[in-house]
């Protein structure tokens, strides 16, 4: 009970305080500095007119940003679509896998005459129904992971 009375002795002392500037605004020389005053009313609003207050605003411009947990298996990955350079070649791996690779010429459209190489590497199945099914001049699309080497002059 004792506590309810000085809250409202606050409200009533915050209310009286805010009453006066007001009334001394129109005579005072301070009145620009009586307008920079927050009333109570100017941090919230009604959610039904769609606007957000001042206070969740200036929560949200501060707040930390969400925290992304890196994952080990994480890495980028394309979409593209071009035409296989050259016939399919054999990888020669350690373990016995079977895979092939090839380049993938991507153009930015069919008129244009820029374009980018990409090296294709594909295993165990895929690469079964690749040698089978595609040749040079083919017109795929290709997904997956998207990884960058060190090209040394033995290779090719």
């Amino acid at each position: 009970m004792a506590a309810a009375a000085r809250s409202s002795a606050v409200f009533k002392r915050a209310a009286s305080t805010a009453a006066q500037v007001l009334r001394h605004q129109n005579f005072s020389s301070a009145a620009a500095a009586a307008a920079d005053i927050h009333r109570p009313g100017d941090f919230y609003c009604d959610d039904s007119e769609g606007e957000e207050s001042a206070v969740y605003q200036h929560t949200l411009k501060f707040q930390r940003p969400s925290t992304i947990k890196q994952h080990q298996l994480l890495h980028n990955s394309v979409s593209l679509i071009g035409k296989i350079d050259y016939p399919f070649k054999r990888v020669n791996t350690k373990n016995g896998s079977f895979g092939v690779y090839t380049l993938l010429s991507v153009s930015g459209s069919s008129q244009s005459r820029s374009s980018f190489k990409v090296m294709l590497k594909m295993w165990d199945e895929m690469a079964e129904v690749s040698m089978e099914h595609l040749k040079s001049n083919d017109l795929v699309y290709v997904w997956g992971h998207l990884g960058s080497y060190i090209k040394t002059d033995e290779e090719w």
